[in-house]
């Protein structure tokens, strides 16, 4: 019986290791990244290729973004904060 566990407990690590290894292989192509700067708040947005056009979310202020269809030439922010931090509306 302790063969058997041993032998099921090896074959599911072996399975595991072998999907990762298989996953990190598939996606050998980089994919392509836009910048832009959130409008109510100023903090720099990275956000995927795929994605430009359509709508996305600021990380920090949680405010809707519109993403442009190419990256925009980033200036310096005009907000005071910190990066990362995050601004909750006042209501």
């Amino acid at each position: 019986m302790n063969m058997f566990l041993l032998v099921l407990v090896g074959s599911g690590v072996i399975v595991i290791f072998a999907r990762q290894c298989w996953l990190r292989l598939r996606s050998t192509e980089e994919e392509a990244y836009y910048f832009t700067r959130c409008q109510a708040c100023q903090q720099k947005v990275r956000y995927a290729a795929a994605n430009a056009g359509g709508k996305g979310m600021c990380p920090r202020c949680l405010r809707p973004l519109y993403l442009p269809e190419t990256s925009q030439p980033l200036s310096r922010p005009l907000s005071p904060h910190r990066v990362g931090e995050r601004l909750l509306q006042k209501t």
